[in-house]
């Protein structure tokens, strides 16, 4: 998930863009920290808002984030869910 908000928050990759949609499905804390499927916390919800809005080639376009996460409690329980961002596969692999 590191390589991915590296990706996402680099001004180069969005030069061009017209926009930014960002999908996460993943487990959660109480404190709305995101895990990665280590179980180590990888993104803080609020952070990553605040670090978008300062990405200057974003600037008055459109951003959406829609993140599935739980908050806690049954984290044991976490079945393997491959994520999938199509514009940065190729770049990070």
């Amino acid at each position: 998930m590191r390589q991915v908000k590296k990706f996402i928050l680099d001004e180069e990759t969005h030069r061009e863009s017209n926009c930014l949609v960002v999908t996460v499905i993943c487990h959660g804390t109480e404190s709305g920290l995101l895990l990665d499927r280590h179980r180590r916390k990888a993104w803080d919800t609020e952070l990553l808002v605040g670090e978008l809005s300062d990405v200057q080639t974003l600037v008055g376009k459109p951003k959406v984030l829609i993140i599935q996460a739980c908050r806690g409690g049954n984290s044991e329980q976490m079945c393997p869910i491959p994520w999938a961002l199509c514009c940065c596969e190729k770049t990070l692999t």
